[in-house]
């Protein structure tokens, strides 16, 4: 796969297989058409190389990206693809240095995010109006 720099970290496919995202240890998510083989967007990802995931939320124009920032505070970023410079949502959590892997569910419509090590499963509401990543905290368990 042409278009990263670096080492590629996690990628996603959209439901219908149409796009592909993609992070990458450059620090860059990017939107590929596989069926073109080209690039389609791209922006800039999280701050620090430390390993990142990416989640398409199925069929729709959203994507979730995982990492960490400069000072290795896990983070997530919420991107509508349709605009992949601007942040639609962000959410910041702790400096753990266990990887946050993102899983979707497009039945329920909900994110969970579980960190390599941690010892609890988050749980997200996703809306297409603002706050778009609602918390579930009333849903939060520990393993």
């Amino acid at each position: 796969m042409n278009g990263h720099n670096d080492t590629i970290q996690s990628i996603s496919w959209r439901q219908d297989g149409t796009l592909l995202a993609s992070s990458a240890k450059d620090k860059t998510i990017r939107i590929i058409d596989p069926r073109q083989q080209t690039v389609a967007n791209e922006t800039s990802g999280h701050e620090n190389p430390k390993d990142s995931r990416i989640c398409w939320f199925g069929n729709q124009d959203y994507i979730l990206s995982t990492g960490a920032s400069k000072s290795r505070t896990r983070e997530a970023f919420y991107f509508d693809v349709r605009n992949l410079k601007q942040k639609v949502s962000s959410l910041n959590f702790d400096s753990s240095s266990g990887v946050i892997i993102p899983l979707f569910d497009p039945d329920t419509n909900m994110l969970f995010l579980a960190g390599k090590g941690d010892t609890s499963v988050r749980f997200y509401d996703i809306c297409e109006t603002s706050p778009h990543i609602r918390d579930g905290k009333n849903w939060r368990f520990n393993l």
